[in-house]
């Protein structure tokens, strides 16, 4: 626990930290303001709009973290493949938790969309510190 607490207490840390919340919050609206429309407006069935929604959320969270949240000068078509694998897993996760929640569970699924975000934001922060942005 020590070395986790020493881990977030860098200035450094702390700003990239922001600058992620920031471009989170960012692909978020872009992710979910498409999803809404694919959904309602198309009529998609919700995991497709979702698929195409998360999408846009990751082209955008994708550039905005690599030039402004982490300032990373690796190589970008390393990171994109990266970034890309742990995308198809998230949309995975992310198409099976709104199946969860929806099918089965019964919330409509713009609420699921929602849950599905905060279970998947958490985790993904200390991936791409340590592994696709370091």
């Amino acid at each position: 626990m020590k070395s986790l607490k020493r881990y977030f207490n860098t200035n450094l840390t702390v700003q990239q930290f922001l600058k992620y919340s920031i471009t989170g919050c960012t692909s978020f609206v872009v992710e979910y303001a498409a999803f809404y429309l694919i959904y309602h407006f198309i009529g998609l069935w919700y995991i497709w709009s979702n698929s195409i929604a998360m999408t846009l959320g990751f082209v955008t969270s994708f550039f905005m973290n690599r030039t402004w949240s982490f300032k990373s000068k690796a190589n970008i078509y390393r990171q994109f493949v990266m970034y890309g694998t742990l995308f198809i897993i998230n949309l995975f996760i992310s198409n099976s938790l709104m199946y969860l929640f929806s099918d089965i569970i019964g919330i409509i699924p713009p609420i699921s969309k929602i849950f599905s975000v905060m279970i998947l934001t958490c985790w993904n922060f200390i991936i791409y510190k340590k592994v696709i942005f370091k």
